[in-house]
């Protein structure tokens, strides 16, 4: 779960008025930290989303906007108690395939973040 709540709380930078994600839907996010973990973000026209993780971890749900937000409403599995839900980022916004940036992710740690094509 933990791996999970790394994957949704990747980016920290400043959005638009209006989150515009529609680059990265139907296309995966590829999120690397330096110690070797890879988050794999798949945002689903349908508003669904899928997370995996190197370690093996998986979560899906549904996802919408909030203001500059991406929000993400975990399903499976479902987050512990106290734990956001949905849980709103910033950061993924504009984003489109090929973009390519770095942010800090899991617990401070450097990450190295792209998007490309497909699912």
């Amino acid at each position: 779960m933990r791996a999970f709540l790394a994957g949704l709380a990747l980016v920290l930078a400043a959005g638009a008025a209006q989150a515009d994600v529609m680059g990265l839907v139907g296309n995966t996010v590829v999120g690397t930290t330096t110690d070797g973990l890879t988050r794999r973000i798949q945002l689903r026209a349908d508003g669904t989303y899928l997370i995996t993780v190197s370690d093996g971890s998986r979560s899906s749900g549904t996802w919408t906007t909030q203001g500059a937000k991406l929000c993400y409403f975990a399903l499976v599995p479902k987050p512990p108690a106290g734990a956001a839900n949905p849980l709103c980022v910033e950061g993924l916004d504009g984003h489109k395939v090929g973009d390519a940036w770095a942010t800090t992710g899991h617990h401070g740690l450097p990450m190295k973040m792209t998007v490309v094509q497909g699912q």
